[in-house]
């Protein structure tokens, strides 16, 4: 969690929303601090904000090479605490996007607001369900060793909790340690078995697996949907139904999951448990890509040069290229720097032009292979990864 003022700077800040006048309809700027699993999520109350229960609020984030892109869901203030300068925001209907801790959110303020310093109370009722939610509408977690120990990166769920561990580094032990005892306390909170699943599969105990990630989706983690659609895909423990895989990879992107996503996108392009579709695989990509990863921008880029699935469109292959290359994404890094010449003509001079658009490329636009285009695509790189 991140420490927002102190109790001296919260008491005057308070005084000074007192002292403050009613203020017109506007927007205000703010910055998610924290995000819970069910979606709400915690920003940070500006000094001074006219902020209301019942104002709507819009997430962004920011696209290298494109701005700022809004995830579509709307959200809508529901608490305020001014001597902590925290606001929660509770989404209205599914959310089509994941947020992040640091993603900017912009606060529609209703007309004629008089300033409060009393927020309102509303406490939930009976207990929580997860162990990082308290009784009220904050997020204040308490990360546990399941989630340190067995938690993926990749996964929603986790978002806000704990930064999670790539599956080489995790210690498949301690994982299973941690986890049982986390689902033995907290058995209704989905991810603790989706962090068991991994433990599982990393010590080679797919029985275990098996049951733990079918647990995780009955309880709505997409994590573990997709999980069980590996198992299906490999045939570990269960026979081998790459049909049965492709629909829970399905039902996984349609939860959010960005791994369904781009698993479910690679099968229909390769045709694997279906007929070919790349129309099919642009949708998933394009889902993924909604949620800013890297594998999916490189892919649509693919698509777009080609037009398959899409219409060919060279400007929009080469802008997804270069939004993937500014992640320094392996997928794009290979195919611009490696195999930049298998590439149309068309999308590698709008390549070109961007990259002369950005200070960094002042040879001819004539989308050839040559030196200068790759140290500018390699500057491109480094702009974006302070390296």
């Amino acid at each position: 969690m991140i420490t927002i003022h102190t109790k001296v700077a919260a008491a005057l800040i308070a005084v000074m929303w007192m002292l403050a006048g009613p203020v017109m309809a506007g927007e205000v700027t703010s910055q998610v601090v924290a995000v819970r699993p069910d979606g709400e999520v915690q920003l940070r109350l500006p000094p001074g904000s006219p902020v209301a229960p019942g104002d709507d609020v819009r997430i962004e984030a920011e696209v290298p090479g494109v701005g700022m892109l809004a995830i579509q869901t709307r959200w809508q203030v529901v608490r305020i605490d001014r001597d902590q300068l925290l606001i929660v925001a509770r989404p209205q209907g599914a959310v089509t996007g994941t947020p992040q801790v640091g993603y900017s959110a912009i606060i529609t303020t209703a007309n004629d607001i008089a300033p409060q310093s009393d927020p309102p109370s509303d406490p939930q009722s009976g207990p929580p369900s997860d162990p990082n939610v308290t009784p009220y509408e904050w997020l204040t977690y308490e990360t546990l060793p399941c989630d340190i120990s067995g938690g993926s990166p990749d996964d929603p769920d986790l978002a806000g909790i704990a930064p999670g561990v790539d599956y080489a580094d995790i210690d498949a032990d301690r994982v299973i340690r941690d986890c049982l005892a986390a689902v033995q306390e907290w058995p209704d909170t989905p991810r603790f078995y989706t962090n068991l699943t991994r433990g599982y599969f990393k010590a080679g105990r797919m029985e275990d697996a098996y049951r733990a990630a079918v647990t995780g989706m009955e309880k709505g983690s997409a994590q573990s949907t997709a999980y069980l659609a590996i198992l299906y895909l490999k045939g570990s423990y269960v026979q081998k139904d790459i049909a049965r895989a492709l629909a829970l990879f399905e039902q996984s992107a349609q939860g959010g999951n960005p791994g369904g996503m781009i698993y479910a996108a690679g099968m229909y392009f390769h045709g694997e448990g279906t007929e070919p579709n790349p129309t099919a695989a642009a949708f998933y990509y394009q889902m993924a890509a909604d949620l800013g990863v890297g594998d999916a921008y490189a892919n649509l880029a693919y698509l777009y040069d080609f037009g398959l699935g899409v219409p060919r469109n060279p400007e929009e292959s080469a802008r997804f290229y270069m939004m993937a290359l500014a992640m320094d994404n392996d997928l794009a890094r290979n195919t611009l720097l490696a195999e930049f010449g298998t590439l149309t003509l068309e999308t590698r001079i709008e390549i070109q032009m961007i990259l002369s658009g950005e200070g960094n490329y002042s040879g001819m636009v004539d989308g050839a292979d040559d030196p200068a285009t790759y140290r500018a695509l390699l500057a491109h790189i480094r702009k974006f990864n302070g390296d």
